[in-house]
C-alpha cells in the first residue's frame, strides 16, 4: 500500500524508456511528478520518463473527513489534494514488459485488469464479438447486474472492475467490514442530496432506485 500498482501495457503516447502515470496521480502528489519526470521503480528497476495516462487506474486516498476514494478525474484530484490525510495507492503504472525483457528483469505480478479478463471472457461460450458489436453493451465498465450476469452464465472471473483490492486488507479487518454491511442500512437518495428513511423491502433498494448504504463509523 502507499505505492504504484504495476499495469502491463502501452498507451499511444509510449515511447522507448517511458512508463505511464495517471495525470490525477500527479497532482495528488503536487505536481512532483510532471510529463517527462524520470523516475526509477523498484521494477523493472530501470529509470523512465512519465507520460500521462488517463485511460489507467488513478490514485486510491484517504481524505481528512474519512471517505476513502479512487480519482479517476484530475479535475477532482486538483480539488482534493489539499484534504488528502492519506495516500492508499499511487494508482496503475503502466509499463511495456520490454522494459522487462531489456533489463533482465523476471516479470511480477500485475494488477488483474480488462486486458486479462477479456482472453479469459473470450475462452468461454460467450459470443464476445456480439457484445462487442452491440451499442447498448460496454465491456469495459459494465453494470454490476451484466458482470454478475456473465460470471454465472459463463462461468466466467467477474469483471476487474468489480475485483477489489482485498489483498489489501487482512482477513480480520475483512470480516469487520462483512459484519458492519450487513449492520447497515440503505437509504434513497433525495433530489437534494439528503437521504429519506431506510428502505423497506428486506433493505434493500427498489430496482432502478439510487441508495446509499450507511454505515456506523467502527
Amino acid at each position: 500500500p502507499g505505492g504504484f500498482r504495476l499495469r502491463y501495457g502501452r498507451a499511444r503516447n509510449h515511447g522507448f524508456a517511458t512508463a505511464g502515470v495517471h495525470p490525477a496521480t500527479m497532482h495528488i502528489v503536487d505536481d512532483f511528478i510532471a510529463t517527462g519526470t524520470q523516475i526509477k521503480t523498484e521494477r523493472p528497476g530501470k529509470a523512465g520518463g512519465v507520460v500521462p495516462v488517463d485511460s489507467i487506474e488513478g490514485p486510491t486516498v484517504r481524505l481528512a473527513n474519512g471517505d476513502v476514494r479512487r480519482i479517476d478525474d484530475p479535475e477532482e484530484a486538483k480539488e482534493l489534494q489539499n484534504g488528502v490525510e492519506k495516500i492508499l495507492d499511487l494508482g496503475e503504472y503502466l509499463v511495456n514488459f520490454g522494459e522487462f525483457v531489456e533489463n533482465n528483469h523476471p516479470l511480477a505480478p500485475a494488477s488483474y485488469v480488462f486486458e486479462w479478463w477479456i482472453q479469459e471472457f473470450e475462452a468461454t461460450e460467450a459470443n464476445v464479438q456480439a457484445l462487442r458489436d452491440d451499442p447498448a453493451v460496454d465491456l469495459e465498465e459494465p453494470s454490476v447486474e451484466q458482470a454478475l450476469s456473465w460470471a454465472t452464465e459463463f462461468d466466467a472471473p467477474l469483471h476487474p472492475v468489480y475485483t477489489y483490492l482485498w489483498h489489501d486488507i487482512s482477513v480480520e479487518r475483512f470480516d469487520a467490514l462483512a459484519d458492519a454491511v450487513a449492520a447497515g442500512e440503505i437509504v434513497a437518495a433525495e433530489a437534494d442530496g439528503g437521504t429519506t428513511a431506510a428502505l423497506e423491502h428486506d433493505n434493500e433498494p427498489e430496482r432502478g432506485l439510487e441508495g446509499t448504504l450507511v454505515l456506523d463509523n467502527t
